[in-house]
């Protein structure tokens, strides 16, 4: 039902200067994130800090509105959209870094932070913040925070979990919380676990406290193409078994290296069909052993191009293929799709050679390409035109590779979140218990129903 006229006076009331309407020109972009699936909200609000976030709860409440948290709106599960309609809530305007404290190796930010920004912040005290994902110069930390983000460097370094010490919190009457290390009492329970990867479904985060690491002392980074894309994938599950420990390994197909190929005017990858991007960093010692250990393994698979970057700025062109590629298939593509499935390392190679299969048994292209060392794949389907049959392939295709994945002890999804988009399958990999466990949660900390419904259950 939508908002009461009385209703949407109140608000722009409360909060001049800071509610945007379905007539603005820029109201179309708050309809949808990148999977580009449209819900219409009746407003945005754009708080400023987390009282006027509480307050706004508060409102939700007093009149039953739901409220739906958003970051940048770079994620691909529909976490962050308006299913229900109500009040999209911008946290773009809590952008705010709070506090670099080097010596405690911490960070103290607004959630509507850009993760670039962080890690350059922290870059400037010898300092350097690791979840890195593909789009960490547009994403926001509360975004990240809200899907457990991983990155490029998740496979030595975790993913946003293991970084988050504590949180500022709205609860859904408004009230604000504090956890972990933001908190000045002890918690019988780890809130700020719970909170972090709920996908905005329990409360409105509105700042954090976040670990930070030294800088490493070496880093070397290697790019190898390959003829066959299931030797790629085997010579990640021999990099893994070898005890060689990369900041970031990451896969790209023939259907993902194609485009980027083409865009970037790379002539001597064209006859390549598979491409891994390796990156070590630590010591000086260590990184000479790994890279003395790295490079005959590889050999072994029969790479068609070496190249190891010699300089930081050889580094970044290296890494600016893989950051391209998602733009890249986008634009080849009338939607967007990105299914993150994630198997055991083991199976990678398994993995491989199943989206091969689907995307021949239903017509369609695939390019996947992702975080090979922990078994994380961005599974594409690229749709250079959208009708009904291709949408029922389209479904087809993702049912297969999601039962498959699962199939192969895997997860439905590595980081991208359920959102709406995947919430009919989350019960083939839970069960039904496991469905009613996120419905207590749920209930427990959102008894109305107000904060980001219909997503994940």
């Amino acid at each position: 039902m939508p908002l009461d006229r009385d209703v949407i006076r109140i608000l722009e009331d409360g909060f001049p200067d800071a509610v945007l309407h379905s007539d603005s020109d820029d109201f179309g972009e708050y309809l949808h994130d990148a999977t580009e699936i449209d819900h219409t909200p009746d407003l945005v609000i754009f708080p400023r800090s987390s009282s006027q976030v509480s307050r706004l709860v508060q409102l939700a409440t007093e009149h039953s509105f739901s409220i739906i948290a958003r970051g940048a709106g770079t994620g691909f599960s529909g976490g962050a959209v308006a299913t229900h309609g109500g009040v999209v809530v911008s946290l773009e305007k809590l952008n705010r870094i709070l506090e670099i404290n080097a010596q405690n190796r911490s960070a103290t930010v607004e959630t509507g932070v850009i993760t670039y920004d962080l890690d350059q912040a922290a870059n400037r005290h010898g300092l350097f913040y690791p979840p890195d994902p593909a789009s960490h110069k547009e994403s926001t930390l509360g975004g990240n925070l809200a899907e457990c983000a991983g990155g490029l460097r998740c496979l030595k370094y975790g993913v946003t979990k293991d970084y988050v010490l504590g949180l500022e919190y709205v609860d859904y009457e408004g009230n604000i919380h504090r956890t972990g290390s933001m908190s000045d009492t002890s918690e019988s329970l780890d809130l700020t676990s719970l909170l972090t990867g709920s996908e905005g479904t329990l409360g409105i985060v509105t700042s954090t406290q976040l670990r930070l690491l030294p800088m490493p002392e070496s880093r070397m980074t290697f790019l190898y193409t390959f003829r066959d894309e299931v030797d790629a994938a085997r010579a990640v599950s021999e990099i893994r078994r070898s005890g060689i420990l990369p900041c970031a390994m990451e896969f790209m197909d023939r259907g993902a290296i194609g485009p980027v190929v083409a865009h970037l005017k790379l002539a001597d990858m064209q006859n390549s069909t598979a491409m891994l991007l390796i990156e070590l960093d630590g010591s000086d010692d260590d990184v000479s052993r790994d890279v003395a250990a790295l490079m005959p393994l590889v050999r072994r698979f029969n790479p068609i191009i070496q190249r190891q970057a010699t300089d930081d700025n050889e580094r970044e062109s290296l890494w600016q293929i893989r950051r391209e590629l998602s733009t890249v298939v986008k634009a080849l593509s009338k939607v967007k799709t990105s299914e993150d499935v994630c198997v055991p390392i083991s199976k990678f190679a398994d993995l491989v050679a199943e989206i091969q299969s689907i995307g021949s048994k239903h017509g369609l292209q695939t390019g996947s390409f992702g975080h090979a060392g922990d078994g994380n794949l961005h599974v594409c389907f690229i749709i250079p035109e959208l009708t009904d049959e291709v949408r029922l392939a389209i479904e087809a295709a993702k049912a297969q590779l999601l039962r498959a994945t699962l199939a192969l002890g895997g997860t439905i999804s590595g980081e991208h979140g359920i959102g709406f988009t995947k919430k009919k399958y989350l019960s083939e990999e839970l069960g039904d218990d496991g469905i009613e466990l996120l419905r207590i949660i749920k209930q427990s900390f959102d008894p109305r129903g107000i904060i980001n419904p219909g997503k994940i259950i």
